[in-house]
């Protein structure tokens, strides 16, 4: 970058213009052009003066996507809530904290939901290689890790792949209903899901998290 963007009204504003075009219609399909016009008019020569070009720019919007990723993480749920899991009740309230936590990185009413489609595009497109690697090296491996952990001391099963499969069981979910934000009320007869839709899911995931981690087995004696 040829210039410090961090309190600069106008490097924001093309952020957050290129943040959301890419999240609608793909990193590769939109223009320096559509930034600057979907921007409010700002002249297109300074996206390369804050950013050196269009690359630039996308890894500024890569790291403003992931800034929120930084707040309160699965490793600091883990710290703080651990001494839950020395009993059975303590153990059903701690996973489904760690639903919420999990739920909470994805929620789409959250504010600029541009965030998380940009960052699934990260995850899933070839050719952003450094961005691809900090997201899943700094972000998710992490989460998955504690998840494996809590999982093996919850259940005694130290295979990390039934875990894994537990925690993709969650974000699968996640990703198609937080990555597009029309994609599931589109899925609806009515067009529309309803405001509770979201917690609804969370609530489905949670208590069939709590069966794979065998604390609802008592409810099928």
């Amino acid at each position: 970058m040829t210039a410090n963007i961090k309190n600069n009204k106008t490097a924001q504003a093309l952020i957050e213009a290129a943040g959301r075009l890419c999240s609608a219609y793909g990193i590769d399909a939109v223009t320096t052009r559509d930034i600057s016009t979907e921007a409010g008019g700002i002249d297109i020569s300074l996206i390369k003066y804050y950013f050196g070009g269009k690359d630039g720019l996308i890894q500024a919007v890569a790291e403003t996507a992931m800034r929120p990723l930084q707040e309160y993480s699965l490793e600091e749920y883990y710290q703080k809530n651990s001494s839950l899991l020395s009993t059975r009740d303590g153990q059903k309230a701690f996973v489904s904290g760690m639903i919420e936590v999990i739920f909470n990185r994805f929620d789409k009413t959250i504010p600029d939901g541009w965030r998380k489609g940009f960052l699934l595009q990260i995850i899933q497109k070839n050719g952003m290689d450094s961005m691809r690697k900090r997201l899943i090296e700094t972000y998710m491996k992490p989460m998955v890790c504690i998840f494996a952990k809590v999982y093996a001391e919850i259940t005694g099963n130290n295979d990390f792949e039934t875990a894994l499969c537990w925690y993709l069981f969650i974000t699968a979910q996640l990703f198609l209903y937080s990555g597009d934000n029309d994609l599931v009320d589109l899925l609806h007869p009515d067009k529309k899901v309803g405001n509770g839709f979201s917690r609804r899911l969370q609530y489905f995931c949670e208590q069939e998290i709590l069966r794979g981690f065998n604390l609802l087995q008592e409810e099928f004696i």
